[in-house]
């Protein structure tokens, strides 16, 4: 089993190399800090959903004995399955997939000002979606069991969890700049005092 001690120590190297960079190009500590949080949430996000690898014989031989998994093109097809097993399955099923990408949401347009639009931020957000569940389908031909499956629900709500991360990043700039505008123009600012 190749497990994800791998994703871990790659992205520990990418997270040198990024700060090594933010340095040499004299970023802010916050950008600095969002760039290496994106790269902590991009190991995490791999080390999940790829990884353990399956790669001991006897261990594909079970899988492939029960089945593996099923590949879902049918939307909202595991979704209602995981609804009928109950509500614990229910919300690990949809939560889980949403708060995957809820983080690349809320990151990407806080760090690149070309992605604060929605379309574009939907683009990253549906893209990266998409080249996870591809390389779940690539890794399971490869290893010749459906280890880890493409599911078109996991797209639909790895989008909406994505699109729930990029409206409060919206928010979060509405709200800033409402409160500047009150500074501006003398009305009352509430303290946390």
């Amino acid at each position: 089993m190749l497990t994800s001690g791998v994703v871990w120590l790659a992205t520990g190297i990418a997270l040198v190399l990024v700060s090594a960079g933010c340095l040499w190009r004299r970023r802010s500590f916050a950008e600095t800090f969002l760039r290496l949080l994106l790269m902590a949430y991009g190991g995490v996000v791999i080390a999940v959903a790829l990884f353990p690898l399956p790669l001991d014989p006897g261990y594909l031989e079970v899988l492939a004995e029960y089945g593996g998994r099923q590949n879902n093109l049918v939307p909202f097809g595991t979704i209602m399955g995981s609804f009928a097993e109950g509500w614990t399955v229910f919300i690990a099923q949809v939560g889980g997939n949403m708060l995957m990408f809820f983080p690349l949401g809320l990151l990407v347009p806080s760090i690149w000002t070309r992605f604060r639009r929605v379309k574009t931020a939907a683009g990253v957000i549906i893209g990266c979606s998409l080249a996870v569940e591809i390389a779940q389908l690539l890794l399971s031909t490869l290893i010749g069991v459906t280890y880890r499956s493409f599911d078109v629900d996991d797209l639909v709500l790895n989008t909406l969890g994505g699109m729930l991360g990029y409206l409060c990043f919206r928010l979060a700039g509405w709200l800033r700049e409402k409160r500047r505008s009150r500074r501006v123009l003398g009305g009352p600012v509430v303290s946390n005092e």
